[in-house]
């Protein structure tokens, strides 16, 4: 239920060792919406089973006038 709102409300980290405020992810979907780029979020297990977010930024490539 959390992916759904990590790019709409601020979200507290899960690591309590560091006061953090929760916006890095506005700020992101903020500058990705400007170059028209797409998030992709999907909760994983890595190799040694433990349980993350990855979170994939796509942007597009625009080729330039001279090329």
């Amino acid at each position: 239920d959390i992916v759904d709102k990590i790019y709409k409300y601020p979200v507290e980290s899960s690591d309590k060792t560091v006061k953090r405020m929760g916006k890095g992810s506005l700020y992101v979907k903020y500058f990705a919406d400007r170059m028209n780029a797409k998030i992709i979020v999907d909760n994983i297990i890595n190799e040694n089973n433990e349980v993350g977010a990855q979170v994939m930024l796509l942007i597009p490539v625009v080729k330039g006038a001279n090329s």
